[in-house]
This record gives C-alpha cells, sequence and structure tokens, in this order.
C-alpha cells in the first residue's frame, strides 16, 4: 500500500524512532519527552487529514485513532480499551508511545533444553 503522502514513511521512520526513545525513557522510570522536532509546533497548520492519515499508519493496528469536537482521541485495540486524548495530533502521539512503551511485552525466555514454556 501506497500513502498518498510521500513523505509518510519518513514520518514513519521518525515515529518509530522517538518510540524507542521513549520506551527507553519509560524504563529507566521518566516521563517520555515530545521528541525536538515537535516540542515548539504551532498547530494552526495541522491539515486534519493528512494528520489523521500520518497517526493510523503508525499506530493503527494497535489504537483507534480519530478526531473530533476539536480533540485528537486514540483507543488501544486490545482487551484494555484504554483511551487518550490530546488537543494536538504531537500531544496524542506522546501519549500513545508512552502506553505503547509501558505495554511492551519482552518475548518468552526459552525453558531449559531448549523447549519454550
Amino acid at each position: 500500500m501506497k500513502p498518498a503522502d510521500p513523505d509518510a514513511w519518513a514520518r514513519l521512520g521518525t515515529q518509530l524512532h522517538d518510540a524507542a526513545r521513549a520506551a527507553r525513557q519509560v524504563a529507566d522510570g521518566r516521563e517520555p519527552a515530545p521528541p525536538d522536532d515537535q516540542r515548539h509546533r504551532d498547530v494552526s497548520g495541522v491539515d486534519q487529514e493528512r494528520a489523521l492519515d500520518a497517526l493510523r499508519l503508525a499506530w493503527g493496528d494497535a489504537y483507534d485513532i480519530g478526531f473530533g469536537r476539536g480533540e485528537w482521541t486514540a483507543t488501544s485495540r486490545d482487551a484494555g480499551k484504554r483511551a487518550f486524548t490530546g488537543d494536538t495530533p504531537d500531544a496524542l502521539t506522546v501519549k500513545i508511545r508512552a502506553d505503547w512503551a509501558r505495554q511492551a511485552i519482552p518475548p518468552p525466555r526459552p525453558a531449559p533444553h531448549g523447549r519454550m514454556p
């Protein structure tokens, strides 16, 4: 599938890098900070459809992403149905990254003699 926005793949790479950074911050017991390039961004230039497309491309498998009544929303698709809101796409992304980092489950360790538990 090719996104309508050719820069979406580049943004996705940046978001994955930032998510890894947020995971390290959460693992260290710190609240994840927004990426440097997003800390001072003005929301007046946000194109809602493009922002929704980018968020859904990056997080749509794990979260139901939406926008309504001036609020950006994400609800986890797992059994927990955790809900998050943000006043900008970037604010929502920070919350999603923090949740993703908290929910990360390490792979199972092999049992003795190479058998999986």
